[in-house]
């Protein structure tokens, strides 16, 4: 970069040390209740957790004299979460006619704080000032939803398909 005839030369060197644990997990039931109805029960949860701790180096030259150098060191977690369950029912009136319902619910979580500590140096090594940053997200969403079908076969060029459904959301 050329700035009144001054080269500015930037030297950035990263080391990132991320590390992820995953868990998860399924667990359903379905329940015959009698000969035309069946419950059901569906749990599953998701857990990822991401850490890192990482450390920037950059060297500013200016007319090719090391002039500054900084350090950030930052560390950073990121949590995602997400555990859901659903009741289930299907009911059989006769061949041809049947009627589901589902009630599902959502919990989603993404948790990311972030913390830096900004080093900075002049050309000789001496430390000139430092200051830390913190930022955090946290994104908690939750999911429910409600659905009922009907389906009713006429014949065999005629059939009746209707559902409703609601959904609600934080």
């Amino acid at each position: 970069v050329l700035k009144d005839t001054q080269v500015i030369e930037n030297y950035i060197h990263t080391m990132r040390d991320p590390v992820v644990l995953f868990t998860n997990g399924r667990l359903g039931l379905d329940y015959q209740w009698n000969k035309k109805t069946v419950v059901g029960v569906l749990v599953s949860g998701f857990h990822r957790n991401w850490t890192m701790d990482a450390v920037n180096n950059t060297q500013i030259y200016l007319d090719k004299s090391l002039d500054t150098m900084v350090r950030i060191d930052n560390h950073e977690v990121h949590k995602l979460t997400n555990i859901s369950g659903n009741l289930n029912m299907l009911h059989n009136f006769n061949e041809g006619e049947r009627l589901s319902m589902d009630l599902d619910y959502i919990y989603y979580k993404d948790l990311n704080p972030v913390d830096y500590v900004n080093y900075y140096y002049d050309g000789n090594g001496e430390p000139l000032f430092q200051f830390r940053t913190k930022s955090d997200k946290e994104t908690p969403i939750k999911f429910w939803v409600w659905s009922a079908d009907y389906n009713k076969k006429f014949s065999s060029k005629f059939s009746l398909e209707t559902g409703v459904k609601g959904t609600w959301s934080e």
